[in-house]
């Protein structure tokens, strides 16, 4: 891994993008845990590689709209928002819901459709 890489996005993006360099320009999704889940991560894996990118962001939340989903009004346990923005041309989804706290998830790959849902039995 080169230093420049790595003073331009970082060493936890830059991993991602050196572990993701053979996938380069095909049609993937890059699922990462939190340790890797930033908008930060999402954007280069984009505009330099091509894939998408799916992750839960617990910590690392520059730019990402955490005080939102924070103080939005959940009505219930298990109850979700979903957030779509298109910034430079790439669209980037943020989903969160409250269990005993809140999780929240970045996403550039997917659909924002609102489906039902199944009933525990």
């Amino acid at each position: 891994m080169q230093n420049k890489e790595i003073a331009e996005f970082g060493s936890g993006t830059s991993s991602v993008l050196r572990l993701t360099a053979p996938w380069a320009g095909t049609p993937r999704v890059v699922v990462g845990d939190s340790a890797f889940a930033t908008v930060k991560t999402a954007k280069a894996l984009l505009d330099a590689m091509g894939l998408g990118f799916v992750g839960l962001v617990k910590t690392a939340h520059k730019l990402f709209p955490k005080g939102y989903l924070e103080n939005y009004p959940y009505p219930r346990k298990g109850a979700h928002i979903t957030l779509q923005a298109n910034i430079e041309g790439h669209k980037y989804i943020v989903v969160g819901w409250k269990d005993r706290k809140l999780m929240a998830f970045i996403a550039t790959s997917g659909i924002t459709t609102h489906t039902s849902t199944n009933p525990k039995p």
